[in-house]
């Protein structure tokens, strides 16, 4: 029965999808659309951004673990683009449509380790086409509601993988789990209201989103016997994640201006917590914590500036600052809740 309605609601989004596309005919080839764009507080961003600041320490991806630091200062890069393919408006600018291709890289380094300064994680995301529609009203109904838009991907890949150093230490602090493989495919679809396009003036906006595993036979993660205890990693039976994002934008609060925005952007995100053990390092004798398995609640937030006027063709810079509570949001690390960051954000939209 799942399997069936689950056909439908595919077939019923395709065919929403051909037809808009039927009436977007004569369009614009390799032109980026103005909508659909990622809020800055999304985790699976195709938003560029180099962060610095401190998080959370664990002695399993700290290879000075006698050190005893309970944080650090770290340093973060996300590389995205969506790379456009076709977009058109019609209908007198009421409706439009565009196609694009997702690709974003996400590091994570212990740049001030004293020896190696580590790579501790590196995500790889590819997929598409997404779809993207959007209805806009001449006058806002319900006395709020400007536009909604739509973006549907069919196809998401993500792959994520430990640093070759901390793989290592890990191996030679004989952890009984080394490395786990973090690749899995699945499907996203998302649902804007009121996203700001090229609008500069106040803005409430608003997303939600939903992540389905493609393919349900397998779980968000695997391992072979040669990375580790195979029976102490358990899959996961829950298959999706889904999260809620408000972001506003004004010129009129704190040191703003017409050329300089305010932004404050809010993501609540729900996702799986990875079952299977994490690792405690306390006097030189490590203690292993079973995993729990369950659904978590992680808030990111990011406060700052954007430039109005656009930098390397359409693209604006933001800078600001980051703070992400709740579930280890890199990698194999997935296991483990209770972690923290908060620094600064230089952010290319």
């Amino acid at each position: 029965m799942l399997k069936f309605v689950q056909n439908k609601i595919s077939f019923l989004i395709f065919t929403c999808l051909l037809f808009t596309y039927a009436n977007a005919q004569n369009g614009t080839w390799g032109v980026t659309s103005t909508f659909c764009k990622p809020f800055v507080s999304d985790v699976n961003s195709t938003i560029s951004s180099i962060d610095v600041g401190v998080n959370t320490n664990r002695a399993e991806y700290d290879i000075e673990p006698a050190d005893g630091k309970d944080y650090k200062i770290i340093a973060r890069a996300n590389v995205g683009v969506s790379f456009p393919v076709y977009a058109k408006n019609f209908d007198n600018n009421k409706y439009g449509f565009a196609v694009s291709v997702p690709i974003h890289f996400f590091l994570w380094l212990d740049v001030f380790e004293k020896i190696t300064a580590p790579v501790v994680n590196t995500d790889y995301n590819i997929g598409g086409p997404e779809f993207k529609f959007i209805q806009r009203f001449e006058q806002p109904k319900f006395n709020f509601l400007k536009s909604y838009s739509l973006k549907f991907i069919p196809f998401y890949h993500q792959s994520t993988h430990i640093g070759d150093e901390i793989t290592i230490y890990r191996e030679m602090q004989q952890l009984s789990i080394t490395r786990v493989n973090v690749s899995y495919d699945y499907t996203e679809l998302s649902l804007w209201i009121n996203e700001p396009e090229l609008f500069t003036g106040l803005n409430h906006s608003f997303r939600f989103g939903f992540m389905y595993l493609v393919d349900r036979t397998n779980s968000w993660y695997t391992i072979r016997p040669e990375e580790g205890d195979v029976s102490k990693v358990i899959p996961l039976k829950r298959k999706y994640e889904w999260y809620l994002q408000y972001q506003l934008q004004t010129g009129k609060y704190f040191l703003s201006s017409d050329n300089l925005q305010n932004i404050l952007s809010v993501e609540l995100r729900n996702r799986p917590q990875y079952n299977y053990p994490y690792y405690n390092y306390n006097s030189g004798v490590w203690t292993e914590v079973p995993g729990e398995g369950r659904g978590t609640w992680s808030t990111n937030l990011y406060f700052g500036w954007r430039v109005n006027q656009p930098v390397f063709a359409s693209n604006h810079l933001g800078f600001g600052f980051k703070f992400y509570y709740g579930l280890t949001p890199y990698g194999q690390f997935r296991n483990k809740y209770d972690y923290m960051f908060a620094g600064v954000s230089l952010v290319l939209e």
